[in-house]
């Protein structure tokens, strides 16, 4: 049995002490490195669910476009059934019902019309004619607008939408309709045209002629974002959006640019909210953040040809809540609420949203407005070991084996030392005893 005094205890303090001084060391900088895990057990993210409307292809196959007679008519009953069609048509609503890639040559239309009856068909060009807005009967929220697209091939090509047409967009812009096939039309005014094919969707949409890979931003096109009055700061516009995006997505060496980019602070965020011009346009920024919630949606049609858009809502310990378009699905799909994030990102303007708030809580609580960011991806927050922790690490732990080696050689030595005077105590006692027994009594 070990004593308090004796050797062996003695060494097993030390290697206790330094088991203790080890794990305060090793753990207390570790559990800087520790991920935190969600607070969520569910995923965030989901694949977006869009509605596939059911067209009537019997009432289709009575619409009839042979004869210039029966193209110059409109069988009401069938319009009005793809004018219905229309109104459940979302973004990604086309593409799930088989929207082709690239537009289908109005010649192959020609020659099979009743085989495209009711499909979905997209075109692109110059808008050159424009309808006044009609009521369509029995729908109150909606109003028919008809017009035609010249296609950069020559191609006319008529539609009818029954939202209404965008601000930007008037005769000359070039725009996109995606809508479906209702047949080959014959008009006589503005302008003659014969078997044009006519489309109806929901909505005309801008269109891009040529959208290179943005290398280098353009002040000019960032100085169009208008984000100073509470309308401004609700819209997105559309055109320096895709720019800062392009942007963003094909920086050339793309690890070094997200090295050098400072990390965002409170200060930046209230000059970005108060929306005061000193942050400008297309300012990167890293974002280390806790996620609150993730959404992927379907795109519309756009120049970057994405098919899907991610908007995140993160949480900023000193700013609160940022919010983050990405174009296309992020890369990691297991997301869950409280997961640590970062994003390296792009500013683009004051965003104001509405909370979704109750009347019961002030004015003020309905809107709220956070800076908008544009980024390539959303990516976990991984912290590396750093060089100067494992440096400092094995310098300590060669500190503790040489401590523990030193106080052993010095136990070891008193313990010689100790055995020493007990023997020479010992031989002492002897001598007396020896000395006590030879005097004579």
């Amino acid at each position: 049995m070990l004593s308090p005094s004796s050797p062996g205890m003695r060494i097993a303090v030390l290697l206790f002490a330094a088991v203790v001084l080890g794990t305060i060391v090793w753990g207390g900088l570790s559990r800087f490195t520790r991920k935190k895990e969600g607070t969520k057990a569910e995923p965030l993210v989901h694949s977006p669910q869009v509605p596939i409307p059911v067209v009537d292809r019997t009432l289709l196959a009575r619409v009839k476009d042979e004869t210039k007679i029966q193209r110059f008519t409109n069988e009401p009953e069938a319009y009005e059934h793809l004018l219905v069609t229309a109104t459940r048509i979302v973004p990604g609503t086309l593409r799930a019902m088989g929207l082709p890639e690239e537009p289908i040559p109005p010649d192959t239309i020609r020659r099979s019309p009743d085989l495209w009856r009711g499909k979905p068909l997209f075109y692109e060009g110059e808008v050159v004619f424009l309808k006044p807005p009609e009521p369509i009967p029995g729908m109150r929220d909606f109003q028919r607008t008809e017009g035609r697209l010249r296609t950069d091939d020559g191609e006319t090509i008529l539609f009818a939408v029954i939202e209404p047409i965008p601000e930007g967009i008037t005769l000359g812009s070039f725009a996109r309709i995606e809508g479906l096939f209702f047949k080959l039309r014959d008009e006589n005014f503005p302008e003659k045209v014969e078997k044009a094919p006519f489309l109806v969707g929901p909505v005309l949409r801008r269109a891009f002629r040529k959208f290179p890979p943005v290398k280098e931003l353009d002040p000019d096109l960032l100085a169009t974002i208008r984000d100073g009055t509470d309308r401004e700061a609700e819209i997105i516009e559309d055109l320096p959006f895709y720019h800062l995006c392009s942007w963003v997505a094909n920086r050339p060496d793309k690890s070094k640019w997200r090295r050098s980019l400072p990390e965002i602070e409170r200060e930046d965020a209230v000059h970005m909210v108060h929306a005061d011009g000193t942050i400008p346009r297309g300012a990167s920024f890293k974002i280390v953040a806790e996620l609150l919630w993730v959404q992927i949606e379907a795109a519309e049609a756009n120049p970057l040809r994405v098919d899907f858009w991610t908007k995140a809502w993160l949480y900023h310990p000193t700013i609160g809540t940022i919010y983050v378009k990405i174009p296309g699905r992020v890369s990691k799909t297991d997301w869950k609420t409280g997961d640590d994030v970062v994003v390296f990102g792009a500013f683009m303007k004051r965003y104001r949203y509405e909370t979704g708030a109750t009347n019961s809580l002030r004015p003020g609580d309905r809107y709220k407005d956070v800076p908008f960011f544009v980024s390539d991806d959303l990516l976990p927050l991984v912290i590396l070991e750093n060089e100067a922790n494992v440096i400092f690490r094995a310098a300590v732990t060669g500190a503790i084996a040489l401590l523990i080696i030193i106080l052993g050689i010095l136990v070891i030595k008193d313990h010689r030392a100790d055995q020493e005077l007990r023997r020479h105590i010992l031989e002492r006692r002897r001598k007396r005893r020896r000395a006590s027994i030879r005097k004579p009594h």
